[in-house]
């Protein structure tokens, strides 16, 4: 049996009553597409519903105002089939923005499939939009009325700047007022993905200026917006990692030179010891002879002035 959502809030909350039945049994959302997925219906709150999906160890959270349509899988269900939801941890919050709140300070799935799915750092959430660190666009904003799921993943945590800053606004179109006069990227991928610089808000629509081009947009299909070029976080942060390791290889580099010059001067210094040591030895006899015989001549003087001394002392006598 296909459960259909309509475009209306009367017939969303429909849509929830009718999928109670479905709980902790196997389905599929969305008939095709990248968002279709089957696995175990864990949990349905009023605008949003927690899967277990099949063949991972998962739990994605889909909004229920983007789910076209449930299936229920009478087969599985009828014969209480094993759908893999064992070990699934579901989070459970009364609402969707508090579930994104929940999942805050971890790597996600933004979507499961099409121009829009990104793999981000949850960094914070407000009512109206998230925002996240993400590989290609560094800080992203994501319009929450525009998610259709977001899935926890294991991926490693990126290094994060204690310093980064972000905009943090009442409403994602205060969000653009923020922006005003600088150069942004709107949504990830498709034919509606666009750059220019922002030149124009109100609480419905933006308008842009790239080249001789003049785009009006309205806030509500925009998906997601960053700062600057498309990709160019990507590439700083790929240019940093190369002076990084240009840094690293001549620290290695002057490391090893300093290490063979200690080695030469070593050598140099045990050869100049030896030498030191020889002429130490020839110098110590030349000084010895040389000190027997002023010690001779010495002698004789001495008593030569003796003599004469005595002689003056006689002579004066």
């Amino acid at each position: 049996m296909t459960y259909q959502l309509h475009n209306s809030n009367k017939m969303s909350g429909h849509f929830h009553t009718s999928l109670r039945p479905l709980v902790g049994k196997a389905v599929k959302v969305n008939r095709g597409g990248p968002e279709s997925k089957s696995g175990m219906l864990l949990d349905l709150k009023q605008d949003y519903l927690a899967l277990a999906v099949n063949g991972a160890s998962h739990v994605s959270y889909y909004q229920l105002k983007h789910v076209k349509s449930v299936t229920e899988d009478s087969k599985v269900n009828s014969g209480q089939g094993n759908s893999g939801a064992e070990g699934s941890v579901c989070l459970k919050e009364k609402s969707f923005v508090s579930l994104l709140k929940q999942l805050k300070s971890n790597m996600i799935q933004i979507n499961q499939g099409g121009p829009e799915a990104t793999k981000a750092f949850l960094i914070d959430v407000t009512d109206a939009y998230m925002i996240v660190l993400s590989l290609k666009d560094g800080i992203s904003y994501f319009n929450i009325d525009q998610v259709k799921s977001v899935t926890l993943v294991n991926d490693k945590l990126p290094k994060l700047n204690s310093e980064m800053d972000y905009v943090r606004t009442n409403g994602f179109a205060n969000l653009f007022k923020a922006l005003m006069t600088k150069w942004v990227s709107l949504n990830v991928g498709g034919p509606e993905a666009v750059e220019g610089i922002v030149v124009q808000t109100s609480p419905h629509n933006i308008m842009l200026i790239k080249n001789k081009e003049v785009l009006r947009i309205q806030l509500a299909h925009i998906r997601s917006v960053s700062e600057g070029e498309r990709g160019s976080f990507k590439m700083q942060e790929a240019a940093s990692e190369q002076e990084e390791a240009a840094r690293t290889n001549e620290t290695e580099n002057s490391t090893t030179e300093n290490n063979s010059s200690k080695e030469e001067n070593t050598v140099e210094n045990s050869g100049s010891t030896e030498e030191n040591n020889a002429t130490d030895t020839s110098d110590a006899k030349e000084e010895k002879s040389a000190k027997e015989g002023n010690n001779e001549t010495n002698q004789a003087t001495i008593a030569q002035e003796t003599v004469i001394t005595t002689r003056d002392y006689r002579w004066k006598g």
